[in-house]
């Protein structure tokens, strides 16, 4: 019987869409019709804007799925959206006249490759139903495209369970199916969703309880010929000359970032129509060390906003841009070898360095989810980088970087070349393997990257500056890296647990990564500052796979929206097995602000602070030990709160850190810091002391 209602379901729309649902003579009603449904019929209600704003309702039909609406006099393209009872799922869709077009997780994704066809930047599948007038535009072929693209994106998984269910080619838009049959039917064993939070193409498949992230948002756009290219621009009136470019990256969306080798970056979004492109973009001066601080374009200015027309050929892309009354010619090809190179965060997962110019190194080290941390000389950076399209072989990073207690952001495309180039480091680099114990001033350095496996190139916007440099990953997973960029300062970065130790004359930066740094040894900076570099925190992305930056311009504003979030700021955890500052010697830590805590677990009693100890962020420094801390009235500390205590447990859970030990009088004497005011002589300490990050 349920059968046989599904069928009359069917067979009514079909008879409303022949004959409007009238026995005269008068011409038929114009109807849109379809299944709303995601494995389940949806119960609630359909809306349907023209692309004028003029709006229709319907009322979803159960157990069906059915829903009808008349048309007649409304302006196509519509777009449509269906809304639970209860308000907790909304799926939208796209249709180009009166007819058959569902709603269904598919057409919640094809209505967002569809408006991509129009403005590459709308990443969301409300965009077009919000704005119908933007998107009037849309023709049949683009929404076919957009069809295509979603479609020939899903895993082997749910390919094989649409053949599985007699389903060999599908249009999620106009095929006619019913609850619980064809498509219908894989929806049961597979949940496709859009984070717009992230920008993730998710997965669920609901048999094992496993998510795959298919890839970004941007995999959906139409844009043609997507990958990485090479080739050259011609700026005549500028730097002159032809300057070559490697490793320009087209996304599916029409993203398109590229360097060149004068350092002029470009950062563009593009639509095609057939072979022809037409887009706009901007164009930064050099800003990095050792490029030209002359620079200046043809109109004497360091940014300009391009107006870019090209032609698509078979694996090539050439054009002009225009700023003003000037003209710059470029020509690219295909890298095809480098394109069809899949990628993956597993393959990109290990340890790295990287430099901007001769005489800074930038350490870190990329984990097989995607999360990236590292430092360089006074910065601290964390962050993430996600697989745009794993068959163009093009990511998206977004950084928080913390330089002398201030964040800034960074946020951009990468490519990975399986192969490093035959180059050197700038700066000679020690590998410390798991579990070294030893003297770091033992290890040999190196400047050679050979036996390297890989380089991963990233092409990155902040606020001020354009960034590119090439990262090579070091031969093997190393989990520590100690990097000398001078002969009077030494960089380390702690990731992970690590066991060494270290003497040293002059500054050294200790950098340490993720929330609990277990480090097991010894540190004595004969003379000169330790600076300990915390991690920056974890990013909170504003919009589908982007961090904002301000950049300086109006389409750039749209190109990386406007700024909402920090970071969520961690708390953290550093084990020491002694803690002692000399009296010419001084510990600063470099925190983002007075509500961070950083816990120092000291595993050796009887250290002696003698020398100083300051946080340029003013955070809460948090000294804990088995026994004692001892300090001297000549002490110089400066932090906002800095908590001495017998305590010799902790605990860290989202961003708040938890001391508990037992209750008693310190050994004095003893310093305590509390709001900026300097306290000497005995003190005693409650049995718990929290400190909270933001």
């Amino acid at each position: 019987m349920r059968f046989i209602r599904y069928i009359a379901a069917i067979l009514l729309v079909v008879l409303v869409q022949a004959c409007g649902g009238s026995s005269n003579n008068s011409s038929p009603t114009a109807t849109v019709s379809g299944v709303a449904a995601t494995g389940a019929a949806m119960d609630g209600t359909v809306t349907l804007k023209d692309s004028t704003g003029n709006i229709r309702s319907a009322v979803i039909s159960l157990p069906s799925g059915v829903f009808n609406m008349d048309v007649s006099g409304l302006t196509p393209p519509y777009f449509l959206k269906a809304t639970n009872s209860a308000g907790t799922l909304t799926l939208y869709s796209v249709a180009t006249g009166s007819g058959t077009f569902n709603i269904n997780p598919l057409s919640n994704l094809v209505v967002v490759a569809a408006a991509m066809s129009i403005d590459p930047l709308a990443k969301t599948p409300d965009a077009a139903f919000n704005n119908p007038a933007d998107f009037g535009t849309l023709t049949a072929a683009q929404i076919q495209a957009a069809t295509d693209s979603v479609m020939s994106q899903m895993s082997p998984a749910f390919k094989a369970a649409l053949a599985a269910n007699d389903v060999t080619k599908v249009n999620p838009l106009t095929d006619s199916y019913w609850i619980g049959n064809g498509l219908d039917k894989v929806f049961d064993g597979f949940v496709v969703t859009l984070n717009t939070a992230t920008g993730e193409v998710q997965e669920l498949q609901v048999a094992s309880n496993t998510t795959t992230v298919v890839g970004l948002v941007d995999m959906l756009g139409t844009f043609p010929s997507a990958g990485v290219y090479d080739g050259t621009v011609t700026m005549p009136l500028s730097s002159g000359g032809t300057h070559l470019v490697r490793d320009m990256l087209i996304t599916s969306s029409g993203e398109m970032r590229y360097v060149m080798d004068n350092g002029v970056q470009v950062v563009a979004t593009m639509t095609a129509s057939g072979s022809t492109v037409t887009g706009t973009g901007i164009a930064y001066a050099p800003t990095l060390n050792g490029q030209s601080t002359n620079f200046q374009f043809a109109d004497d200015s360091k940014a300009v906003n391009l107006t870019i027309n090209g032609t698509l050929g078979t694996g090539t892309f050439s054009g002009t841009y225009t700023y003003g009354s000037f003209s710059d010619t470029f020509s690219f090809s295909l890298n095809t070898q480098q394109t069809n190179s899949t990628a993956s965060l597993d393959k990109i997962a290990g340890t790295y360095a990287s430099s901007l110019d001769s005489n800074t190194v930038f350490i870190g080290h990329i984990e097989a989810n995607g999360n990236i941390w590292g430092s360089g000389p006074g910065i601290g950076y964390s962050g993430l980088i996600q697989v745009v399209d794993p068959n163009a072989n093009i990511y998206r990073v977004t950084l928080a970087y913390l330089q002398n207690g201030t964040y800034g952001y960074v946020s951009g495309l990468a490519t990975f070349h399986d192969v490093a180039p035959a180059t050197s480091l700038p700066m000679p680099t020690a590998l410390v393997a798991t579990g070294y114990t030893g003297e770091i001033a033992s290890l040999s350095y190196s400047s050679s990257t050979s036996g390297s496996q890989g380089e991963l190139v990233m092409l990155l916007s902040s606020p001020s500056q354009q960034i590119s440099l090439g990262a090579v990953r070091m031969s093997s997973q190393q989990q520590t890296i100690a990097v000398q960029p001078t002969a009077s300062s030494l960089i380390i970065q702690v990731i992970g647990n690590s066991a060494f130790s270290l003497t040293t004359v002059g500054d050294t930066q200790l950098g340490f990564s993720g929330e609990i740094s277990v480090f097991s040894g010894a540190i004595n900076v004969l003379s000169g500052t330790l600076n300990v570099i915390s991690n920056p925190g974890n990013i909170a992305l504003n919009g589908p796979n982007q961090i904002a930056i301000p950049l300086p311009s109006a389409i750039a504003s749209s190109i990386l929206s406007t700024p909402s979030n920090l970071p969520v700021l961690q708390s953290q955890v550093i084990n020491w097995q002694s803690f002692a500052i000399d009296a010419n010697s001084a510990v600063n830590f470099v925190q983002p602000s007075s509500s961070q805590a950083v816990l120092n677990n000291v595993t050796v009693s009887g250290d002696i602070i003698t020398g100083t100890l300051t946080s340029n962020g003013g955070g809460n420094i948090m000294l804990s030990n088995t026994d004692a801390i001892v300090g001297t009235g000549t002490t110089g500390v400066s932090v906002t709160s800095m908590t001495g205590t017998m305590a010799g447990n902790y605990s860290l859970s989202g961003g708040t850190l938890t001391l508990s030990g037992s209750a008693g009088a310190m050994i004095s004497p003893v310093v305590l810091v509390n709001a900026g005011t300097t306290t000497s002589g005995g003190a005693t300490f409650a049995s718990e002391t929290t400190g909270t990050g933001p």
